[in-house]
């Protein structure tokens, strides 16, 4: 593991490195009030056993600044730990939007690279080979498909792993915690495969109704909060972690790591927890989950779109005759199904054989 801890004049910021592989390692960069080291680390490792589950050539990082998303220097800072940082990150370590940051926030941190995760990544993967997608393609590609691509995967995933662990998924009640970018798209898609999403969680609180809330009616103005004019006849509001004890059968954690804690654990009443972001629950509490009878599908299987994505159009290595995004479900349901069929059959959990899966394609 390598990392760097950075003064910002007041604001710390971070990078863990877990492993460089092609001379590369990648991982999102996040401006959060709970960054630490500690979680970098974490999040660096679940990086690397992503990749390699996507089977992408690359190690995993991950980057961090201590500080309110919202606050009016949040530009200044991004642009000071990228001018402080150049010399650790420069050709080797790239990155992309995560917790707290979006595209826009990271143009001028590229800008003061003076180079983007395209740039830093096409000339070592050209040179072993591969033929990257030209940066025009790439880029409006991946507009097409970034804002959708994480959720729409999860809940493809969850499909998938309920189909085996239960049988199909049609009025499965779910439960999500987290109305962004990717709890959203896991909502709609959740909806359109025939399940029923029973209760949302987000800033402002928790909406629950056991027929179904009609999750495409939620969609408002404002980013990752719904429009509540337009909740359903019967629909109950309730405080914002109520989301973790309704009667559901698939929990999805689609916001803050550590959602799923010692304090709410007993809660629990699903038969599936879908860690749609990343580490919402600790590994001590999935073994507890599974022990429990809970199938707990990890953060690093089922949350890698945008990722694999990234990878995809990168490496070359994605069927053109279909899409980026049906290379990206492929990949990812295709992992689900290995790690859960396994650890059903051998009482494992799937973190456990996803984990030996992902380090066994890490040898040399």
């Amino acid at each position: 593991m390598e990392e760097l801890q950075i003064d910002l004049s007041g604001p710390q910021a971070y990078i863990a490195v877990d492993r460089f592989r092609s001379d590369l390692a990648g991982g999102g960069l996040r401006f959060s009030p709970s960054v630490s080291q500690e979680e970098l680390q974490r999040l660096a490792l679940t990086m690397t056993h992503k990749w390699a589950l996507l089977e992408l050539p690359f190690g995993g990082c991950k980057l961090g600044v201590k500080g309110d998303p919202a606050a009016n220097e949040k530009a200044a800072l991004l642009v000071q730990f990228a001018r402080r940082a150049k010399g650790f990150l420069r050709d080797r370590i790239f990155t992309g939007p995560d917790m707290g940051t979006s595209p826009g926030d990271l143009r001028s941190f590229f800008s003061e690279m003076g180079q983007d995760s395209y740039d830093v990544v096409r000339g070592k993967l050209e040179d072993r080979g591969y033929t990257p997608t030209p940066k025009d393609s790439y880029r409006r590609i991946l507009r097409t498909i970034q804002h959708d691509v994480t959720g729409v995967a999860v809940a493809r995933a969850a499909e998938v792993a309920w189909e085996t662990f239960q049988g199909p998924i049609l009025g499965a009640k779910v439960s999500i915690q987290g109305f962004g970018s990717v709890g959203k798209a896991a909502a709609i898609e959740f909806d359109r495969l025939g399940a029923t999403v029973v209760c949302i969680a987000d800033v402002e609180g928790c909406v629950w109704h056991p027929d179904g809330l009609g999750v495409e009616d939620l969609v408002g103005p404002s980013r990752g909060i719904m429009d509540r004019e337009r909740l359903p006849v019967g629909a109950k509001k309730m405080p914002r972690e109520d989301w973790v004890g309704v009667d559901a059968d698939i929990l999805v954690p689609a916001a803050v790591a550590d959602a799923i804690n010692p304090d709410n654990v007993g809660k629990v009443k699903a038969r599936m927890v879908v860690e749609a972001a990343n580490i919402p629950v600790s590994h001590e509490l999935e073994r507890q989950l599974h022990q429990a009878g809970v199938l707990v599908l990890p953060d690093f299987v089922v949350n890698g779109g945008l990722a694999g994505a990234f990878g995809a159009l990168l490496t070359g290595k994605w069927d053109a005759a279909g899409s980026v995004l049906d290379d990206v479900i492929r990949r990812i349901t295709f992992a689900t199904s290995e790690v859960v069929k396994k650890g059903l059959d051998e009482e494992r959990s799937p973190r456990d054989i996803a984990v030996e899966v992902a380090e066994s394609r890490l040898e040399p």
